[in-house]
Order: C-alpha cells, then sequence, then structure tokens
C-alpha cells in the first residue's frame, strides 16, 4: 500500500498488472480519500505515463546490473521499466540512477542476457493528488484505467494518507544487495520488496525493538537498523514459505544475532535521554524472549 504525506500533492505511482502488456496509450483514475468521495463512474481525472521510450547500444550480460544507451533514455530511479527482448521475452527492471550520459543503473542483476537494440519502456502511471485529498489521515483507493495495445484495462491501487513517513532503513535494492536469497524467495507480486520491507518492520523487527523498550521516536539514524531489518525479511518469507524446522531455526538465529548488535551500539543511534521510565531489567531479553516475540 502506498503512502501519501498529509496535506501533500505527492503522486500515487502504480503500475498495470499484466507488466508484459506494454506501456499504455492513455490512463486516467478516480480517486476516494478520506477526506474525498469516489467521484461518478463517467467522472476520470487524467493520468501521467512514463512515456520513456529507448533502445540499448551495447549488449548487457546475464548479472550485469547497467545498460547502455546512446544517449540519457531520463529513467526515474525508483520507477520499474520494460525491457522487450527481440525473442518475445519481456520482463520489467528497477532503475536506481541514470547517469544523464547513457548509462542506467539496475537494482537487481539482470536474469537474462540484454541484446543490443533492445527497446527500453516506460510503464509507470502517476497521478499528483491535491491537498485537499490528503488532508485526512486514513485509507483511500485508486481506481486506475488505462488503454493499452487497443485493450483497456482496470485496477485498484491503495493508497493510505499519514501524517508521517516511517524511514524504514532499507530499499528492495539494498536489501537484494545484502541478501541476495530474497530474490528466490519473494511474492512476484512483490517486485520492489516493498511489501516484504513493510511486513518484516510491522511483525518482526519493531515489535522486537518495542519489547526491548526502544521508541521509534527517539531513534536517530534508522540506517543503523539495515542489517536486522534485511534479517527480519528472510525469516518472515521462510515462514510464508513454510520451510524446514532447521531452516527457520537458522533464520531466526541470524535475526537474533543482528539485532544483538545492533543494540549492543545503540548509544549511536538511539536517543536514550528521554528513557526515564524503563523497567529495570528489561533492556536486554534473552535469546528465549525474542523468539517468543517474533514467533
Amino acid at each position: 500500500m502506498q503512502k501519501i504525506l498529509e496535506d501533500s500533492t505527492e503522486s500515487i505511482l502504480t503500475y498495470p498488472p499484466d507488466s508484459y502488456a506494454g506501456q499504455a496509450t492513455s490512463a486516467d483514475v478516480r480517486v476516494r480519500t478520506p477526506s474525498t468521495d469516489l467521484p461518478d463512474t463517467d467522472s476520470w481525472q487524467s493520468a501521467t505515463i512514463d512515456s520513456v521510450s529507448a533502445t540499448t547500444n551495447a549488449a548487457a550480460a546475464k548479472g550485469a546490473d547497467e545498460l547502455s544507451f546512446a544517449s540519457t533514455p531520463s529513467a526515474t530511479a525508483g520507477r520499474r521499466y520494460l525491457l522487450e527482448l527481440a525473442d518475445g521475452h519481456t520482463f520489467s527492471v528497477e532503475v536506481i540512477a541514470d547517469d544523464g550520459a547513457g548509462t542506467v543503473t539496475l537494482a537487481e542483476p539482470l536474469p537474462m542476457a540484454v541484446p543490443t537494440s533492445t527497446p527500453f519502456k516506460g510503464y509507470a502511471i502517476t497521478h499528483a493528488l491535491t491537498a485537499a485529498e490528503s488532508s485526512d489521515v486514513g485509507e483511500g483507493l485508486v481506481k486506475v484505467r488505462a488503454t493499452i495495445a487497443s485493450v483497456e484495462y482496470r485496477w485498484d491501487h491503495q493508497i493510505r494518507i499519514v501524517r508521517e513517513r516511517l524511514r524504514i532503513p532499507l530499499t528492495g535494492a539494498e536489501l537484494s544487495r545484502l541478501r541476495p536469497e530474497i530474490r528466490d524467495l519473494r511474492s512476484p507480486r512483490d517486485e520492489d520488496l516493498s511489501e516484504t520491507i513493510d511486513a518484516a518492520w510491522q511483525t518482526i523487527l519493531r515489535p522486537n525493538l518495542r519489547g526491548r523498550n526502544f521508541h521509534e521516536d527517539r531513534i536517530k539514524s534508522h540506517e543503523d537498523l539495515q542489517a536486522p531489518l534485511a534479517s527480519a525479511c528472510v525469516l518472515f518469507l521462510k515462514r510464508s514459505a513454510g520451510v524446514s524446522f532447521e531452516a527457520m531455526e537458522l533464520a531466526e538465529r541470524d535475526f537474533r544475532d543482528a539485532l544483538n548488535m545492533a543494540i549492543a551500539s545503540s548509544e549511536f543511534w538511539y536517543d536514550k535521554a528521554q528513557d526515564d521510565n524503563v523497567r529495570p531489567g528489561r533492556q536486554h531479553p534473552t535469546d528465549h524472549e525474542i523468539v517468543r516475540v517474533t514467533r
């Protein structure tokens, strides 16, 4: 679920449910938020299609994390783009950087070789909310309609208006680099791993931090929680996959070790100045307690 800041004009970002269909030629939306009702069925607002369309000017081997172009395709970091191979294969890649000189860096290694002259196309659809639409906190819904190759597609995109966006210290690209096995565990629907990261934070890491009396509003440097959160993501996906008892034990131990190491250095990333009501003896639960909290 995409999070939008309260009273902002941030854009929703969504993709067609069938990513292999290609780049849309038209798109519009109907928006419902806590402060605005869903418009009538015949009342649509125009949306913006990522119109990037370029071709690679050099072959890229399987496992490479860069694509080369004769000139910059002006790709947007954080968005996904389609590669349409001549043999009929089409797949999406996430861009983390476009250097403006013809080199695009990808979040993950290419799953297969990409020949020269391969089409590279945008397929994201965006729409900027108004301040009035984002004025109240709560869940919302964006109904999207797009035409791709003369076929009309419709889907729902869920959003949540929030007062503050928690700075979760991990992106999908960073998670893939830290824990390469995540690529084999993740759901095909979670292309950017954002759902996995959010679930691991909500159900594993945050409860363990709270169990140790660490308060979110006193974290000075969220980046120091990157390693335990990456381990929590692996643990979360292994639970969902129903792996063996031995594999679960290993994943839980890995998470405990990463969390204990972060806790040991908490003076660098956590402000304890306001911790005047911490119960003595509860700052460092035993490993047994951590396992109980995470299960």
